[in-house]
């Protein structure tokens, strides 16, 4: 039980990461195009 709540946990951990990383990529393209 514990194995697998940690694991979703991380997996979850995960996935917020890595939308957080596409909005700052998507924010810092913006930026660039509209200089």
């Amino acid at each position: 039980m514990t194995s697998s709540s940690s694991l979703e946990k991380k997996l979850k951990r995960e996935i917020a990461s890595r939308k957080a990383a596409e909005v700052l990529l998507e924010q810092k393209s913006f930026e660039l195009y509209s200089n």
